[in-house]
């Protein structure tokens, strides 16, 4: 991209290995996401992501390169239990000595409205969470997890929202989007 200056805007995710993309509603965030997804998948990405308006990134299942995009809450919560188990699986293939870090294609989680989203799979795992200790949706901490963790796998997570309050997005967690839009 480029800024009001005509500077050329990059995003180095060996760098800075997650991104942030925030703005007022309609100011172009999820065109952004989209922009980013379209050229990581073009080079050979692989992209799993989450639309929490349930209908801005669904156009781009048919690209190649995404294995999912979700649109349901439940799906979506699914896409990020699953992003979580394929970064534990490729730490347990390096440590086995079956793969070379170098040899992972790199993976982009986008979540488009991460706040919609985490206020969406609050309420549902509310209605479905099974009797016994624990409030919070699992898969919220596994998502905290991958943000710590998923770098050195070559797995990179970008979000979209309104502002980064720290009411949706913890400090340690916040601390690791060194890359903003």
């Amino acid at each position: 991209a480029m800024d009001e200056d005509g500077n050329v805007i990059t995003w180095k995710p060996k760098d800075d290995p997650h991104g942030l993309v925030t703005g007022k509603t309609g100011k172009g965030k999820t065109v952004c996401l989209r922009g980013i997804v379209q050229f990581l998948a073009a080079h050979g990405w692989e992209i799993w992501g989450i639309d929490g308006k349930r209908i801005e990134l669904l156009g781009l299942r048919e690209w190649p390169n995404v294995k999912l995009i979700a649109g349901r809450i439940d799906h979506q919560a699914r896409v990020a239990h699953e992003i979580y188990t394929l970064m534990q699986k490729r730490f347990e293939d390096y440590e086995a000595g079956k793969v070379r870090l170098e040899d992972f294609t790199p993976v982009l989680f986008v979540v488009d409205e991460f706040k919609t989203f985490k206020n969406a799979v609050t309420r549902w795992y509310r209605s479905v969470k099974p009797k016994g200790p624990g409030s919070q949706a699992p898969v919220l901490e596994e998502i905290s997890d991958f943000v710590s963790l998923a770098r050195k796998v070559r797995m990179h997570l970008i979000i979209g929202l309104q502002r980064p309050d720290a009411e949706f997005l913890t400090g340690d967690m916040r601390d690791n989007f060194n890359f903003r839009v």
